[in-house]
């Protein structure tokens, strides 16, 4: 958002208003490093037609779009990468200059040496570069996304790792130590990921952002070992809502349903409903509503009790019935549920049974096009439960 305002002065023999405005620097290129906003004064000057000139500096108003920064008087703190134009306002004169702010951000992990970044200063070598298991190729992420996750195997021998955030105006790099993945990904397998600050710094106002990964081996770091970087494509807005998900017990900790605000990158998903609501019952399988306002969920594992839920209150309905997967209307007024092969659909209300679907064989995992007006499922080849099936085909029929 730019906003300005303006003010005017005249001064003894003079006439404002024929008076041209400019601005100074015209140009700037500015450098943020680790998050320490860059600033830069700016000057106003009244150029008369005899070549006289005043300064305004103080009677004018100076403003930049408050993605890139702020002003406070005539100072710029930039915090945005990219590049943008800084305006100065005076009564019926506007002025403007051009301003370019680079971000530049490093991160080393504890583990490491300080001069860590000097080790992957050598030649690279393709030969010896890590593998990226995610994210896949041509990946189209929003640009809210905050916690953006690398991980990678590696069977070269390198033990540490350079992960890179770039584009025409951010270099973010975080150096980490590798090894902390499952070790039955593979070789080497490895994970980390930036934090929410440094990957919305990194994106800035950019339609596409470069990632990288490079390793070296720490005790013989001649050689970087790396496979060039991948593009990841930026969502055009960014993504609201939130992102409810199943989690097995991690510790000590709950197992259950947690849910993601996704407006609020950075932030720990909370508990929606698991094992500390459920005095430690299991909730697992759920469905969620197109418009996020019903739940289904399935306690207790496989062939287990199932109800429906008001998302808002976190209240299930007092009856339960059995499923193991299903899917809403569009509106949310109808539940199809799936138990033993069988199909009926359900009214959210009260769960009552309003149709069964006719003889099609073993029928699992149905849903509903958006329109409500097709239905597909799996039909599978040999089925030993819902969940469980050798080979199979995805059907579909109208609804």
């Amino acid at each position: 958002m730019l906003t300005m305002g303006c003010a005017s002065h005249h001064g003894p023999g003079t006439d404002d208003s024929l008076a041209t405005l400019s601005i100074d620097p015209p140009t700037s290129e500015l450098l943020i490093l680790n998050n320490t906003p860059a600033t830069e004064s700016f000057t106003a000057t009244l150029t008369y037609p005899d070549g006289t000139k005043r300064d305004v500096t103080a009677d004018t108003h100076f403003a930049i779009d408050s993605s890139y920064g702020m002003f406070a008087q005539n100072t710029l703190s930039a915090t945005g990468a990219g590049k943008t134009v800084a305006y100065a306002a005076l009564a019926d004169k506007i002025a403007n200059a051009q301003v370019i702010v680079r971000l530049k951000d490093v991160r080393i992990d504890p583990a490491l040496p300080a001069n860590v970044v000097d080790w992957f200063t050598g030649p690279q070598d393709t030969s010896r570069a890590p593998h990226v298991v995610y994210p896949p190729k041509n990946v189209v992420m929003p640009r809210n996304l905050g916690d953006f996750e690398i991980h990678w195997t590696d069977a070269n021998a390198n033990n540490v790792f350079e992960l890179s955030l770039k584009s025409e105006f951010s270099d973010v790099r975080v150096y980490v130590p590798g090894g902390n993945g499952d070790v039955a990904a593979g070789a080497g397998a490895s994970w980390s990921a930036f934090l929410a600050d440094e990957w919305l710094a990194a994106v800035g106002n950019e339609t596409n952002i470069a990632y990288e990964v490079r390793g070296v081996q720490s005790t013989n770091p001649v050689s970087v070992g790396t496979a060039g970087p991948e593009l990841v494509k930026l969502s055009n807005e960014p993504m609201l809502g939130g992102l409810y998900y199943w989690a097995s017990r991690a510790a000590a900790g709950p197992a259950g349903i947690f849910r993601h605000d996704v407006s609020k990158p950075g932030l720990p998903a909370e508990q929606y409903m698991t094992t500390a609501q459920t005095g430690d019952r299991c909730v697992a399988c759920h469905v969620l509503s197109r418009d996020g306002t019903k739940m289904a969920v399935t306690y207790d594992g496989g062939n287990g009790a199932a109800t429906l839920v008001d998302v808002a209150t976190r209240t299930p309905q007092g009856g339960t019935n059995l499923w193991n997967f299903g899917a809403f209307t569009p509106d949310g007024s109808q539940f199809l549920s799936v138990s033993a092969g069988t199909l009926v659909v359900r009214n959210y209300a009260d769960q009552t049974v309003l149709a069964t679907m006719p003889a099609a064989g073993w029928v699992t995992h149905p849903d509903l096009a958006p329109d409500g007006q097709h239905l597909t499922y799996v039909h599978p080849n040999g089925p030993a439960a819902d969940w469980t099936f050798t080979g199979g085909q995805i059907f579909t029929r109208t609804y």
